[in-house]
């Protein structure tokens, strides 16, 4: 997030509770069970600790930042193992896994055919390369040639189009994408396959 939002400790002393004003953001889910993250706009008590985490700073309006987190983390993502994959196994080395995640995964197909859900030029760029990390197995420079060949990459002004032609941009919004990745595709299908008793 930008600099500049509350922070406090939880009551359990074991997490964070994060407070922006986020006006026209879109939280259709809360959580995910077992999960790390949950995101509340109304309906739910908190006692506050004063406890501070970090700097103490105003409550600031972070809507395009809050969306993002809520479109990556908490949407319903079909590709989980949950619904499981075809027993006919992709290729982690080849573009079967990302033609997979096009085949299964609703909003992933949405951000690559050029659906921009923030409206936020680099928020949305993270919202399509974040999905790219999963599908492409963690692997930066795959994300990277995928991404320049999506049609999300094609309706951009020159402008931008420039942006993600410089030497960093691409490069460092996909290696954070990749190092902060909560699994893969390549690994949720192994797990989905010992699940089941298929040997490797």
């Amino acid at each position: 997030m930008k600099e500049g939002f509350y922070a406090e400790v939880s009551p359990s002393g074991t997490g964070l509770h994060i407070f922006v004003l986020a006006p026209g953001a879109d939280i259709t889910r809360h959580r995910k069970k077992d999960f790390f993250l949950e995101i509340y706009s109304e309906g739910r008590y908190f006692t506050v600790t004063g406890a501070v985490y970090g700097e103490t700073r105003q409550i600031e309006t972070r809507t395009e930042e809050l969306q993002a987190i809520h479109d990556t983390y908490l949407l319903p993502d079909t590709a989980q193992i949950s619904v499981g994959f075809p027993a006919a196994a992709p290729t982690a080395g080849g573009e079967k896994f990302l033609l997979l995640g096009l085949g299964r995964d609703k909003i992933f197909a949405a951000l690559w055919a050029g659906q921009r859900r923030i409206g936020n030029e680099s928020a949305d760029d993270m919202a399509l390369i974040n999905k790219l990390s999963y599908w492409c197995n963690g692997d930066v420079d795959s994300v990277i040639r995928a991404f320049l060949q999506s049609p999300y990459y094609r309706q951009k002004d020159d402008a931008h189009k420039r942006k993600c032609q410089r030497s960093d941009y691409l490069q460092n919004t996909a290696r954070n994408a990749c190092a902060t990745a909560y699994s893969t595709a390549a690994a949720d299908y192994e797990r989905w396959q010992r699940s089941r008793g298929y040997a490797r």
